[in-house]
Parts: structure tokens; C-alpha cells; sequence
């Protein structure tokens, strides 16, 4: 399952668009993603450093944790729900990460 380049560019922007929405730093993404900094930057631009399993990460990632802290996601147009199933044969299934201070703002 290979992105072409329009695709890839699509994919850079939808992921650009979407960390903005989010109220999570870098720092707090890396850790909550167990990256570095270097791949969440290889991973949002989609470029030869990122891992497509990674991308899939953080989309699904950035998608919760907009919605769980309270915004809307932009729907992404190549990375689809109807994708995921292939994505995961390619790719495995990997497990999203808890979004870090859903807790505190439940009141939990």
C-alpha cells in the first residue's frame, strides 16, 4: 500500500491541519507516541524518514485526541476508515495511545 505523491501531499497537509487543532505540545505527543521529535516531524511531513505504520499512528492518534479534548477533526481523504483494513494487513494493528489529560478534564 504505497501513497503516491499527490497522495503523500494530501496526507502532509490533512496531518498539519489536524496537529494544529490539537491542544497537545510536541513534547507531549512524543511521549504519549514514544517517538522522537525527528520522527513526529518525518511522520507529519510523510517523507522518506516516516514509517507508513507511523503515519497511520499518529493520524488515528491526533484524531482522538482532538475529539477527546473536546474539538473536530478534519477528515483526512486518503487515510480513510475504509483503508484501515488493508493499512493493517500491510502494516499491523497498532494500538492508539491514551490521550494524555482526558482524565483531568472528565473530572476523573
Amino acid at each position: 500500500m504505497s501513497l503516491t505523491e499527490e497522495q503523500k501531499r494530501r496526507t502532509r497537509k490533512e496531518l498539519h491541519a489536524n496537529r494544529e487543532r490539537c491542544l497537545l505540545d510536541d513534547q507531549t505527543l512524543c511521549a504519549a507516541l514514544g517517538f522522537t521529535p525527528r520522527q513526529l516531524a518525518d511522520t507529519l511531513d510523510v517523507n522518506a524518514g516516516s514509517a507508513p505504520g507511523d503515519v497511520w499512528l499518529v493520524r488515528d492518534f491526533l484524531e482522538q485526541a482532538i475529539t477527546d479534548l473536546g474539538g473536530s477533526p478534519l477528515p483526512f481523504t486518503v487515510l480513510t476508515d475504509r483503508d484501515r483494513q488493508q493499512s493493517q494487513i500491510w502494516f499491523g494493528v497498532r494500538r492508539v495511545p491514551p490521550t494524555p489529560g482526558k482524565a483531568q478534564l472528565q473530572g476523573d
